[in-house]
């Protein structure tokens, strides 16, 4: 069988899937088709021509465990580099309730449109917290791209940054629950335990490596070991919380928080070449989590993603619209600065692909496969959606300059 001679060739399978997912990116990205939508699409039509009807779950598991943690962790640590807190701290009040607004309302209209029309409690909350996640890659891009200035550009790249930490520590509380959930446990001091051990140690072990990695790192001179030192540093923390039991994304987007706060510049110039490494391990993880989607189950449920995408659109856009009524902000900002939040990417899918593990390994498989569906057929529209969401905001702000 074709399938077998290719999963007895690791080296070959991977290769071959990353060079499809790399000359598909290359061809489509001149009509403005976003990566992160061709390595999924790419995954599926991979998984469900030449894999059709093999368990890859059990085939490929130990392979998509570790670059699921290997990608994990890279993009926790982007996220953590991109939070400078002394530029954050002059805009703090506006920047703030305005995250607040828009996660509280995305993921209770979520919430209740989920279980409205599911009535399944547990995959409403899971759904609600993965709402909450946006993608910023595409969003940015469409502000590069039009060279964008103003008001609204500038709280937009604030609150995107932020915006992911949110939506990881509100995931990594659903987990928590998850957990108890699953156990039968739930009580206030059993879910306080819950948040230290799944983030509480995930923060201390960041803090930790995030001074050793300042300390060492803005002693040297060349990038290249500075690359090295790096993601040693972070694979290695990685693990720590791997055995731990404590969030991978956690600790890496601490460490990256860290460096980033503690007035040194190197870190930016291991994150430029660790962005190049980054990349390839990217597009393995979204091509393997695509393939991991039967069509067969997309075509059980699209009333529901659907669903799930008009809610999200309304939370989002809605939420901002509300936040801005307790903030000074000018009227085209306020009204129009949701549409640049739509788009849905790699955390919401790396997330997406841990809660489905977790309910897997509780016997509750079909539920996992369920969630990483849904978020996986979202993604692959929210990702349009969220480019022209945001050059609609730009335009409606009049920011628009290519002069």
């Amino acid at each position: 069988m074709v399938y077998t001679f290719f999963l007895d060739f690791p080296i070959l399978f991977i290769g071959g899937l990353m060079l499809i997912g790399t000359v598909g990116a290359l061809l489509f990205e001149k009509i403005g088709v976003p990566h992160i939508v061709v390595y999924l699409l790419s995954g599926l039509i991979i998984g469900n021509t030449v894999f059709y009807g093999v368990n890859l779950d059990v085939r490929i598991h130990t392979w998509f465990i570790f670059i699921e943690n290997v990608a994990l962790g890279l993009i926790g640590f982007k996220i953590g580099t991109e939070l400078k807190l002394k530029k954050l701290f002059k805009e703090r009040k506006t920047v703030l309730v305005l995250l607040f607004a828009e996660t509280i309302g995305t993921f209770f209209i979520v919430f209740f449109v989920t279980i409205l029309v599911s009535q399944d409690y547990l995959l409403a909350v899971i759904l609600a917290g993965l709402a909450t996640a946006t993608a910023p890659a595409a969003t940015v891009e469409i502000f590069r791209k039009f060279k964008s200035e103003g008001p609204l550009t500038r709280l937009a790249q604030w609150i995107l940054a932020l915006d992911d930490i949110v939506a990881v520590f509100v995931i990594e509380t659903v987990l928590v629950f998850l957990a108890l959930e699953l156990g039968h446990d739930i009580s206030p001091l059993g879910f306080v335990i819950g948040i230290i051990h799944e983030i509480g140690f995930a923060l201390v072990l960041g803090l930790g490596a995030g001074l050793f990695l300042e300390v060492i790192i803005e002693r040297m001179d060349e990038e290249i070991p500075m690359m090295e030192l790096t993601l040693a540093l972070l694979l290695a923390s990685m693990g720590v919380a791997f055995y731990l039991q404590t969030s991978i994304i956690t600790t890496t987007m601490m460490i990256g928080v860290t460096t980033t706060n503690l007035g040194g510049d190197n870190y930016e110039r291991a994150r430029d070449k660790l962005e190049i490494l980054m990349s390839p391990i990217l597009l393995l993880f979204f091509t393997l989590v695509g393939m991991r989607v039967s069509i067969d189950n997309l075509l059980t449920f699209p009333l529901l993603a659907l669903l799930y995408l008009i809610a999200r659109t309304v939370g989002k856009v809605g939420g901002f619209k509300i936040g801005g009524k307790f903030v000074d902000l000018q009227l085209p900002v306020k009204k129009n600065i949701g549409y640049s939040f739509l788009a849905q990417g790699g955390v919401a899918l790396g997330l997406a692909t841990i809660i489905s593990q977790k309910l897997i390994d509780a016997n509750m498989g079909a539920l996992g496969i369920e969630i990483e569906d849904i978020i996986i057929l979202t993604t692959l529209v929210s990702e349009f959606l969220g480019s022209f969401g945001a050059k609609f905001a730009i335009t409606q702000a009049g920011e628009i300059n290519l002069s």
